[in-house]
């Protein structure tokens, strides 16, 4: 983008007259700087010879024109010496009757061979020419050479002899934008730089963090698990975010298999999957009778023929395949040609027969797809199985009202209590917790904001439990409480809708420990 805007201002101060110069029969020969006399009005060939003559690097540090050397008419010293000895012919102004072309066979006329090569020359120097002035301004170096076309005792940019000569005071004007322009793309580009050097810094020091962490979790805490989870050691580990090379195996051990879910019960689960579908399918009504699906929790669920509904939330099964393009579609790893679609399908397909009463909800495929990127597909069902197990869990994916209503009622006091400015702006807009969220919950924030930072806050959730969601959600108030304090009703929906993807991780969590949770005095507020 630096680049861009520094053309267009080298190319504005080349020609100020801009449109004005069409007006005065000057044009510009397509990729060349030099401004020319209006094609109506001139024929090929004089164009060519009013180019004002190119002068040599040097010659323009010293303010004088190189003498043209007669040589191969086709080289540039031998256009030069064309150009330079035909210019007197087109000095007048067009249209003063004073420009006689140039006739056939003399020493000054030049072939239709001579003026494509002598087009294609120019052309190409000149925008090689112009180049180098782009990266010279961007990189903030002295020209050394790369300049744009003048004429002598000209400045750093300055225009073509045939047209009316700048001012002292313009020339300098526009020396001193130049020098402008060069010194704040020089600052531009200093400043990514050293902003790119800190990201990797960080980013350096955070894997060797991670690295030593590692084996920390592995030698340590995951072979004595019980009395090690709550030791404060532990707790600062998982805050910092646990090692992706032993996530799975901590979130593990943390969600814990109270179901006792065994291989053979998923494999079961898959099975009863499998036939639901096939029922739900069946367009033949002309059996009689109902048929009965025994799910993994051991319940009966009949299936009706007639009306190719089962009893309980299975068929919502059917939606599954519906879901799995929408999740996390820049991996391409959920999607029907990715590695992880069968499996991703496979588990939120039998969890919906495991569980009926609870069935499938869409929200569901973002939270099994974020565990199949840390473990095995029947380790993901275990967790994901008993996760949801939990009270507050169940309560939101079976929609259970009065139990979802004392959640928000508890957000709404606590946003009041630690942001009374967010919570008087969002309130006078009739912006209630559960309109934005809802959505954060169900994904567990997979959905809301970058999966990097989601899954920090996962590794938090399955040790603290679900109160570290609404810490998060008291985080990212805060985060944005500039915005939300004082914003407009679609500025704020807009935010809450749609968080901002380059978030900071660094602060968020920042933010998020401002505001301790005591678990015990959490569940007296919920209860």
């Amino acid at each position: 983008a630096v680049r861009h805007i520094i053309t267009v201002i080298v190319r504005v101060l080349a020609c100020p007259l801009g449109p004005i110069g069409h007006h005065l029969g000057v044009t510009h020969l397509a990729g060349s700087p030099y401004p020319l006399p209006s094609p109506a009005m001139m024929g090929m060939k004089d164009i060519l010879a009013s180019l004002s003559p190119k002068r040599d690097h040097s010659a323009e540090r010293t303010d004088t024109v190189p003498s043209p050397s007669s040589g191969n008419p086709l080289s540039h010293s031998g256009l030069l010496s064309h150009f330079s000895n035909m210019r007197t012919k087109f000095s007048s102004p067009p249209g003063s009757g004073d420009i006689t072309p140039p006739r056939s066979g003399s020493a000054n006329s030049l072939t239709e061979e001579e003026i494509r090569e002598a087009e294609r020359a120019l052309t190409e120097e000149n925008e090689e020419r112009h180049r180098q002035v782009v990266t010279a301004l961007v990189d903030g170096k002295p020209l050394e050479g790369a300049v744009i076309p003048m004429h002598a005792n000209a400045g750093v940019i300055s225009r073509p002899k045939i047209l009316p000569p700048k001012s002292a005071a313009e020339e300098a004007r526009h020396l001193r934008e130049y020098e402008r322009v060069a010194r704040h793309a020089h600052e531009a580009l200093e400043r990514e730089a050293k902003e790119r050097q800190k990201m990797d810094e960080v980013q350096r020091a955070r894997e060797k963090k991670m690295s030593e962490n590692a084996r920390i979790w592995h030698d340590d805490i995951i072979p004595h698990w019980d009395t090690s989870k709550t030791k404060k050691k532990t707790i600062q580990l998982y805050w910092q975010g646990i090692p992706p090379s032993v996530r799975g195996r901590v979130w593990s051990l943390a969600i814990g298999n109270e179901l006792r879910i065994s291989q053979e019960l998923y494999e079961i689960s898959q099975g009863h999957a499998a036939e639901a579908k096939r029922l739900v399918a069946d367009t033949d009504h002309s059996k009689e009778g109902t048929h009965t699906i025994v799910t993994g929790s051991g319940e009966v669920v009949t299936y009706d023929p007639e009306t190719d509904v089962l009893s309980g939330k299975e068929e919502s099964v059917k939606g599954v395949h519906l879901d799995l393009p929408k999740t996390f579609p820049a991996l391409a790893l959920f999607q029907k040609s990715g590695p992880l679609h069968a499996p991703l399908m496979q588990v939120l397909e039998a969890y919906a027969l495991y569980r009926p009463d609870v069935g499938y909800v869409p929200e569901m495929s973002y939270i099994v797809a974020n565990m199949l990127l840390n473990m095995e597909e029947y380790s993901a069902f275990v967790c994901f199985s008993n996760l949801l197990n939990r009270p507050f869990f169940m309560a939101l994916f079976r929609f259970d009202m009065p139990v979802i209503n004392k959640y928000m009622a508890a957000m709404t006091g606590l946003i009041e209590a630690f942001l009374p400015k967010v919570a008087r702006n969002l309130a006078n807009h009739s912006i209630l917790p559960e309109i934005y969220l809802s959505d954060w919950l169900l994904t567990m924030y997979a959905k809301a904001i970058p999966l990097d930072i989601a899954t920090r806050i996962w590794d938090i959730v399955f040790i603290e439990g679900e109160m570290v969601l609404f810490r998060v959600a008291l985080g990212v108030l805060r985060m944005y409480a500039s915005i939300l304090s004082v914003g407009s009703f679609e500025e704020c929906m807009q935010l809450l809708r749609a968080l901002p993807k380059d978030m900071d991780e660094h602060e968020l969590f920042n933010y998020i420990e401002e505001f301790p949770f005591d678990p015990k005095k959490w569940e007296k507020l919920v209860r």
